[in-house]
């Protein structure tokens, strides 16, 4: 944890396989980047299965830094995705990265909605091989009356419709703090998530519809709902 260090500025060359790396209300932080971001793969005799990427309140970070946190989140992800389909009777792996922007990259989140809800078209499998169906969620959420809270609860509900009306649903749920303590975010925040659960072995799936929701735990252990501003998800379909 380097959180609440007003003072500073850069975090260069940072090993791009760091579990966690919370970086609260450093708010004078501009510059972050990692060495070797294409070389990275998870080690297979790795049990580590929580990752958190945490620069809520670092509204001094420049789109350099935002793209290199956001490629850095995505290569985490294809490396967790990759070894959960070797290894799915583990612990499923997860994955939370938030940073204050009010945008959804377009290059990155092909498929976009404002609001909660989303549907979209797979493209069908051209081959007989078997593949998967990878999905990564990005939500943007606005933090407007800057309460504090012990923890913020994401959740995705996941629908998969075949040709011939066969469907399954899919669920996953995040809780985006590494560890229980009074936090208190501002303004347009962006969340990256992904879940093992998000992994699915494709059986002819057409369509995918997602719900997404948000939820404060206040100190007093209240759930409080948020508004979800904006919606994404990228879809890789990895054989």
């Amino acid at each position: 944890h380097i959180d609440h260090c007003n003072n500073l500025k850069f975090l260069s060359e940072l090993p791009p396989y760091l579990r966690h790396l919370v970086a609260h209300d450093c708010t004078s932080l501009e510059k972050v980047s990692f060495t070797n971001q294409n070389l990275y793969e998870l080690e297979s005799s790795d049990d580590s299965h929580e990752f958190f990427m945490l620069f809520s309140n670092c509204f001094n970070l420049n789109e350099d830094s935002i793209n290199n946190i956001e490629a850095n989140a995505m290569i985490k992800i294809e490396s967790l995705a990759k070894k959960w389909e070797k290894e799915s009777d583990c612990v499923p792996p997860s994955l939370v990265c938030c940073f204050p922007r009010n945008e959804i990259s377009a290059n990155t989140f092909e498929y976009q909605s404002t609001g909660s809800l989303l549907i979209l078209r797979l493209s069908p499998n051209g081959c007989s091989e078997r593949r998967y169906l990878v999905f990564v969620i990005c939500l943007v959420a606005n933090f407007a009356h800057g309460h504090k809270y012990e923890d913020l609860i994401c959740s995705c509900e996941c629908q998969l419709t075949a040709t011939g009306g066969h469907y399954e649903k899919l669920k996953s749920e995040w809780y985006c703090s590494p560890e229980f303590e009074s936090v208190q975010y501002m303004g347009d925040h962006v969340l990256i998530l992904f879940s093992g659960a998000m992994v699915k072995n494709d059986e002819g799936y057409r369509e995918a519809s997602f719900e997404f929701h948000i939820k404060k735990l206040d100190l007093s252990g209240e759930e409080e709902p948020m508004k979800v501003e904006k919606c994404g998800v990228h879809v890789s379909y990895v054989a």
